[in-house]
């Protein structure tokens, strides 16, 4: 069996990956792996967690539909590119204070 569809999720520590085969409205775990978080370079987590899947007998079909998330708290650099150093600033830092909030006012329901 084929895992068609890759989910990976880049921690701040780990970069995890999960496999699974999507066929016919069926979805089917097929695997999990985890390797540390390579903060230079995030592919490089990306490309170690398929090898180590890979090496382990997980078949992963040519052009895998690949989705991503991240449960990085901390730890991870930013950047951030605009025109005007206040906005730019302003901006980033309101992105980054509320990134997995659900509610990004903060408010508590």
């Amino acid at each position: 069996m084929h895992s068609n569809l890759l989910i990976y999720d880049m921690g701040s520590t780990y970069t995890k990956l999960s496999a699974f085969c999507l066929t016919e409205g069926s979805l089917e775990f097929t695997a999990r792996t985890q390797v540390p978080t390579t903060v230079e370079d995030i592919e490089y987590g990306f490309n170690n967690a398929r090898r180590l899947l890979e090496r382990n007998g997980v078949e992963i079909c040519p052009d895998p539909v690949v989705l991503s998330t991240s449960s990085a708290a901390g730890g991870l650099r930013m950047v951030a590119l605009g025109y005007m150093p206040r906005v730019t600033a302003k901006a980033a830092k309101e992105v980054s204070m509320s990134a997995g909030d659900p509610d990004p006012s903060g408010n508590q329901a």
